[in-house]
């Protein structure tokens, strides 16, 4: 069984660095020419680790497209994660990410809850969910099974987002948890803790089961800055 952590980061406001301390991994993590043997941990570490100079951070450059054969699917994957709602160009399920058309509303029901986050930041908690009383035919046929998006109710910033994916077609399959929760850090909203629970099956690959916790803390802005 591979394993892959991290034992601890350092992460600094403005031009982005990131600096392992202490780095260990054990079993095929990497191929021979130094990318990941893993496709699940290349993803998350694409849409995470690099999250600070693409979706936190404002203005920030976007990819320059050399990221290799996975490079659309990772911008398709990270569209459907940070921009959830939206259509994804992937072969029979493009349509099934845009939860909040007319033809997709039907088998969801929305609500929203008023609460505190972190102790003191009053927040919203939107959640839309799979109507418990569809058949199981249809609950099936549907990928994005639970969404729940934290706003700040002072300003409808996102603080938190936990989303629950599983489908299976005939090109792949896969049974994926994630929640991410953002902090303030000064005038910047930055992510604190970030889970994956997930299990991914495709053709002429292993199947990859995995799961990842992250905490962001001790964030601080570099001299001059």
């Amino acid at each position: 069984m591979e394993k892959f952590t991290v034992k601890f980061v350092i992460i600094t406001v403005g031009p982005y660095k990131m600096e392992y301390l202490v780095k260990q991994d054990t079993g095929k993590i990497y191929k021979k020419n130094g990318k990941y043997q893993l496709y699940t941990v290349e993803m998350f570490d694409y849409i995470f680790m690099n999250a600070y100079n693409t979706d936190f951070v404002p203005n920030a450059p976007k990819p320059d497209g050399k990221g290799g054969t996975n490079e659309s699917y990772k911008d398709k994957l990270k569209t459907l994660i940070f921009n959830p709602g939206r259509p994804v160009k992937v072969p029979f399920i493009g349509s099934k990410t845009e939860i909040f058309s007319a033809n997709m509303r039907q088998y969801y029901d929305y609500g929203f809850t008023s609460g505190t986050y972190l102790d003191s930041i009053p927040v919203y908690r939107f959640k839309v969910s799979v109507k418990p009383d569809l058949s199981s035919w249809t609950k099936d046929g549907i990928m994005i099974k639970e969404l729940v998006t934290i706003f700040d109710k002072r300003n409808f910033n996102i603080l938190g987002r936990y989303v629950d994916m599983k489908y299976s077609n005939m090109l792949f399959d896969f049974d994926v948890q994630m929640n991410i929760e953002m902090g303030y850090f000064g005038e910047d909203k930055l992510p604190t803790k970030i889970t994956y629970q997930g299990n991914w099956d495709y053709p002429f690959k292993k199947e990859e089961r995995a799961s990842f916790l992250i905490v962001h803390k001790d964030y601080k802005l570099e001299k001059g800055k």
